[in-house]
C-alpha cells in the first residue's frame, strides 16, 4: 500500500505538461487545460512559469512578460488546479536572455572562440558560471514565483552547461579520449565558453586557462570537460537550496539526460546519477523516436529504452519512483502522433520497472487544440494503469541479483554518438539486451554508489568500465573476497580519476597479467572452445564463436581457467588460405574464468557486450548470460519460461510480502514504428525462494491475480519453486503474487 508518510513528489506521478509558445498567451483558458488533465486521469500539472518570458504578472528586473497575456495565466492555472486536487509545478528557463539584457550586462553571456556571443534563436545564451543564471536573475524569478503562488514545485528547463551552438568546425564525433592520440583534431570546441566569468571560475578550480584552437594542451581540455560538470552540480544545488528555503514540501527537478545519451549529456555536462540526489521528481526526457527505426528494435533508441532508464534511476534515487517523461507525439515531428501501439508499448515498459510518466507536448494549450488526436486513449488509458498499479508499486524494490555498474566518466571520456566509434554506450547497451532477453532482472547503479551495490547484488557486471578510481578497485576487490562475483568486459580500470594507467586496476582481480596495450581491430576472429561448462552451456553445437574487434593482451595467471581461446585471423579469401591452426598453443584469452574462495570473476578482454548490440548473434548474449548465471552460483530469484522477446521486471512491496511481476510484449518490435501488437500465449513466471528477503515458503497457499484485473491465475506448486501460469500477453500483463488470506 501506498506510505501516506511520504512526500507527493515520491510517489508513482502521473503528469501533464503543455509547453506555451508565445502565441498561445491570448486568450488562454486554465479551465480547458486542467479539465484536460482530470479527464487523463492527472495528479499534477507543469504550466510556464518565467525565465525567457514570464506568464504572469512580474516585476523581477529584466523579465519579459510574454507577448499578448491578458490575464495572469500561471495564478488561473494554480487556483483551478488546486480546486480539482492537482499538484503545480512552474516550468523556467533560463539558458538564453532578450537582446536588450544582453546589451545591458554582456559579461553575463557565453562566448565563442572568436569572442562572439553564442546565440539561440535571436536570444543570448548564459553559461551555468553565468551570474544570470544564478543571484542575478534566476534565483530572483524562482524566489518571486514561490513567494506569489502556491506552487509545489519548479521544473527547470534546459539546465546544462549552456546550449551548446556549432563552432567554426564540426565537432568531432569520436569519444573525448580521442585527444591523447589525435590531438586538436578530436576536440569539440563548440563545448568551451569563453566568458570571463568561465574563465576565472575554470581557473579559480584547476589553476589553468581555457583550452583554445591553436595552443592545444590535451590536459587542459579534458580538465574543462570534467569542471564543467562540476560547475552544472554546483550550480544545481544552488537552485535547490532556493527552492527549498520556501518549505521541504516543494519539489525541484532540471532537465537531465539520461544515461546511455552522450551527446547530450556531454552539451549540458550533466551527469543524472550525481544530480538525482538534488531532485525531488527523478524525472527523465524519454521521447518516442521512430524516424530512423524502422526494422530496429534498436535505432535510434532501444524499443525499451524507458526500462535503461527506470531501472537506473530507482537507484539513483531510492525510494522515490523513477519518472519518465514522454510526448504523445513524435519528437522530431510534434504535430503528428507515434503510432498508437507504439506508445502504448513505450509508456508500458517504464511502468513495468516501478516508473511512472510526465507528458510533455509543444503544439497547443490543451488537447482541443492537437491536430492529431490518435494516441489520447493510449494516453489516458496509460495513467489509468499507473493509478490502478500506483497503491502496489509505491515504494517497491526490484527483485534483483544483478547490478549493471554505469561510469559516468567512462561515458563522458569513451563514448560517441556515432556507434562505429562508440567505446562504452554499446557495450551497456549490450549487456542489458543480453539480460533482459534472457529474464535476468537487474537493477543499473551508477559507479558513485558501487560500495552500496556490493553490499546487495550477488553480481556486478562491469561493461568496459575504463575508469575506476583506486577506491573502487578496492571496493570490489573486498566484494569478490567476500564472496561477491564480477563479470567485467573490455578493459576495466584502465584509466583512473586523471588519465591512463599502465596495466589496467582489474587484471589481479580478473585472474589475469596485462599487457598494456590492445590487438588491432580484428576482423575475421573467433572464440575458440576449449573446455566445455558452464560458461559454454547452449553451445555444445559448435567449438567456435565469431568475434571480432580489438582484445586487451592478457595472460592467465595460475588457478585461472580459459574455457575460451581467441583465434585472431582467418580470412575468408582467398579461401585457400581460410584454415585453422588448431596446434597452436600461444592462443590469446576469449574468457577468462577465476573461482577466489566463494568469490568467482569472468572477464571477457573483448568486445562481446558490444556485439550483443551491434552483431545480433545469439552467441554471444549467451555467454555473458551464463557467465552471469556460474558468477551468481544461483538461479535468478524471478524468471520466466518466454520468448526472448518478453521481458520480466519483478518488484518486491516495501514490507516483502508481495511482488508486483510485470511483463512486457517486444515481440512486434523489429518492424516500428509497431503498429499492432503479437500476442504471445502460454508464458510461465517461475518464483524462488530467494525473492523474498529472508527466503520465503512458497507452499500452496500463495496465490496470483491479474494486478489490473483481478482475475486469478493458476499457481503450480513445484518443489520450492511457484510457477503462475499466464495464458496470454498482448503488450504488458502484471501478476501480484501473495499469500492468500
Amino acid at each position: 500500500m501506498t506510505d501516506k508518510t511520504r512526500q507527493w513528489y515520491q510517489e508513482p506521478l502521473r503528469v501533464i505538461q503543455t509547453i506555451l509558445r508565445t502565441c498561445d498567451a491570448p486568450d488562454y483558458d486554465a479551465e480547458k487545460f486542467v479539465d484536460f488533465a482530470l479527464r487523463n486521469h492527472a495528479n499534477a500539472v507543469v504550466i510556464n512559469g518565467g525565465g525567457l518570458r514570464a506568464f504572469y504578472p512580474t516585476t523581477t528586473a529584466d523579465h519579459r512578460v510574454v507577448e499578448g497575456m491578458a490575464t495572469d495565466i500561471l495564478g488561473e492555472v494554480c487556483e483551478r488546479a488546486a480546486a480539482s486536487g492537482l499538484k503545480v509545478l512552474a516550468r523556467v528557463d533560463f539558458r538564453a536572455a532578450s537582446p536588450e539584457v544582453h546589451a545591458a550586462h554582456p559579461e553575463w553571456f557565453a562566448r565563442d572562440e572568436d569572442d562572439q556571443p553564442r546565440t539561440i534563436h535571436g536570444m543570448y545564451t548564459a553559461a551555468a558560471s553565468s551570474p544570470y543564471r544564478a543571484e542575478a536573475f534566476a534565483f530572483s524569478v524562482i524566489n518571486e514565483l514561490l513567494s506569489k503562488y502556491p506552487l509545489d514545485g519548479i521544473w527547470e528547463n534546459a539546465a546544462g552547461f549552456f546550449h551548446v551552438t556549432p563552432g567554426k568546425r564540426p565537432g568531432y564525433a569520436g569519444p573525448p579520449a580521442d585527444v591523447l592520440v589525435r590531438g586538436e583534431d578530436a576536440a569539440d570546441f563548440s563545448l568551451v565558453d569563453y566568458s570571463a566569468a568561465t574563465a576565472e571560475h575554470f581557473g579559480t578550480a584547476t589553476g589553468f586557462d581555457l583550452p583554445r584552437p591553436g595552443d592545444f594542451d590535451p590536459e587542459v581540455y579534458l580538465s574543462y570537460l570534467r569542471w564543467r560538470y562540476e560547475a552544472v552540480l554546483g550550480r544545481t544545488s544552488a537552485a535547490r537550496d532556493v527552492v527549498k528555503a520556501h518549505g521541504d514540501d516543494l519539489a525541484y527537478i532540471a532537465e537531465t539526460p539520461g544515461i546511455l545519451e552522450p551527446g547530450w549529456s556531454r552539451a549540458t555536462a550533466q551527469d543524472i546519477g550525481s544530480l538525482a540526489p538534488l531532485f525531488d521528481i527523478v524525472a527523465l526526457p524519454t521521447f518516442g523516436v521512430t524516424r530512423g527505426g524502422f526494422n530496429s528494435a534498436m535505432q535510434p533508441s532501444p524499443v525499451w529504452r524507458a526500462a535503461e532508464v527506470a531501472a537506473h534511476l530507482r537507484t539513483a534515487k531510492s525510494g522515490t519512483a523513477p519518472t519518465i517523461m514522454f510526448g504523445r507525439f513524435d519528437n522530431l515531428s510534434r504535430y503528428t502522433s507515434l503510432a498508437p501501439a507504439d506508445l502504448d508499448l513505450w509508456l508500458a515498459t517504464g511502468l513495468a520497472h516501478g516508473a511512472g510518466n510526465w507528458e510533455c507536448t509543444f503544439v497547443g494549450r490543451s488537447d482541443e487544440e492537437f491536430h492529431d488526436r490518435r494516441a489520447d486513449e493510449v494516453v489516458a488509458g496509460h495513467y489509468r494503469r499507473i493509478d490502478s498499479l500506483s497503491p502496489l508499486i509505491d515504494n517497491a524494490t526490484a527483485v534483483a541479483d544483478v547490478a549493471v555498474i554505469h561510469s559516468a566518466r567512462s561515458e563522458m571520456l569513451f563514448a560517441a554518438s556515432d556507434a562505429r566509434r562508440d567505446g562504452y554506450v554499446t557495450h551497456v547497451r549490450g549487456a542489458v539486451s543480453a539480460l533482459l532477453g534472457a529474464h535476468v532482472p537487474f537493477d543499473i547503479v551508477s559507479d558513485s554508489d558501487l560500495a552500496a551495490a556490493t553490499g546487495r547484488y550477488r553480481v556486478v557486471v562491469l561493461p568496459n568500465l575504463r575508469v575506476l578510481s583506486s577506491a573502487q578497485t578496492a571496493i570490489l576487490e573486498r566484494f569478490v573476497a567476500q564472496g561477491g562475483a564480477v563479470v567485467a568486459t573490455g578493459v576495466p580500470g584502465a584509466w583512473d580519476e586523471d588519465g591512463p594507467r599502465e596495466t589496467f586496476a582489474l587484471a589481479d582481480l580478473l585472474g589475469v597479467t596485462d599487457a598494456g596495450r590492445d590487438t588491432e581491430g580484428l576482423a575475421h576472429a573467433y572464440g575458440y572452445i576449449e573446455e566445455r561448462g558452464p560458461l559454454t552451456e547452449g553451445l555444445e553445437g559448435t567449438n567456435m564463436v565469431t568475434t571480432e574487434g580489438a582484445f586487451r593482451v592478457v595472460r592467465p595467471k595460475p588457478g585461472s581457467e580459459v574455457p575460451i581461446s581467441l583465434i585472431e585471423s582467418v580470412p575468408p579469401q582467398p579461401p585457400e588460405f581460410g584454415w585453422i591452426d588448431l596446434e597452436a598453443t600461444d592462443r590469446l584469452p576469449f574468457a577468462v574464468t577465476t573461482a577466489l574462495g566463494s568469490g568467482r570473476t569472468v572477464y571477457f578482454p573483448g568486445g562481446i557486450d558490444r556485439h550483443v548490440a551491434s552483431q545480433g548473434h545469439p552467441d554471444h548474449a549467451l555467454l555473458l548470460v551464463n557467465a552471469v548465471r556460474w558468477a551468481s552460483g544461483r538461479e535468478a530469484p524471478v524468471t520466466a519460461r518466454a520468448p526472448k522477446s518478453v521481458h520480466i521486471s519483478p518488484l518486491r512491496s516495501s514490507d516483502g510480502r508481495r511482488l508486483v511481476i510485470s511483463l512486457t510484449n517486444y515481440s512486434s518490435a523489429p518492424e516500428r514504428p509497431i503498429s499492432e501488437h503479437i500476442t504471445v500465449r502460454d508464458v510461465s513466471v517461475i518464483v524462488r525462494p530467494s525473492a523474498f528477503p529472508a527466503g520465503a515458503e512458497l507452499t500452496s497457499s500463495w496465490k496470483a491475480v491479474d494486478a489490473l484485473t483481478g482475475a486469478e491465475l493458476r499457481v503450480d506448486h513445484t518443489g520450492s519453486e511457484l510457477h503462475v501460469a499466464i495464458d496470454e500477453i498482448e503488450a504488458f500483463r502484471a501478476i501480484v503474487l501473495e499469500v492468500a488470506e
